[in-house]
């Protein structure tokens, strides 16, 4: 794929996301960076060849943000979800609750993405002590309909905890 086909598939998901990021070209046609200020991070795509040298320079640009780099050799199916939990450790499953009330019920309830959400934080919670309510709290969960669970706590789905916390 190309950068430009890059760039247009990016924008197609974070537009679903129902995300108006600000587009800016650090490293002018070789990467694409969609800023999302309101959850602290940027969407980089880049072509795999010029990593290193984008990765360095938008690092620098975008000091304290969540970075996650999209190559043009990337799977997107599998790098949506990797953009969706970082856009999460920044509340953005909150704001969809407030902003997209019908969206966000339909997404937990019938996308079943609840059930990827609760799978998500297990992996990051990985079985450590630190996190035993929070693993109980999510394995009662997988055991309940996602409506429910919203029913009984309607924020249970706003957050994701930071990868390797």
């Amino acid at each position: 794929m190309s950068i430009e086909d890059l760039e247009i598939e990016i924008n197609t998901m974070l537009n679903a996301l129902q995300l108006r990021p600000n587009k800016v070209y650090i490293v002018k046609d070789v990467s694409v960076q969609f800023v999302i200020e309101e959850f602290g991070t940027i969407v980089c795509g880049i072509n795999r060849t010029d990593y290193v040298e984008v990765k360095k320079v938008v690092e620098n640009h975008f000091v304290d943000y969540r970075i996650i780099y999209i190559t043009t050799n990337d799977d997107l199916s599998k790098k949506r979800y990797e953009v969706i939990w970082e856009l999460m450790t920044g509340g953005y499953m909150r704001w969809l609750r407030y902003e997209y009330p019908r969206l966000f019920s339909n997404l937990i309830s019938m996308d079943n993405f609840g059930m990827k959400i609760i799978k998500e934080r297990l992996l990051r919670y990985n079985n450590r002590t630190k996190y035993v309510y929070l693993i109980e709290q999510n394995e009662w969960a997988m055991r309940n309909s996602g409506t429910y669970v919203l029913s009984m706590d309607p924020g249970f789905y706003d957050s994701m905890p930071e990868l390797g916390g």
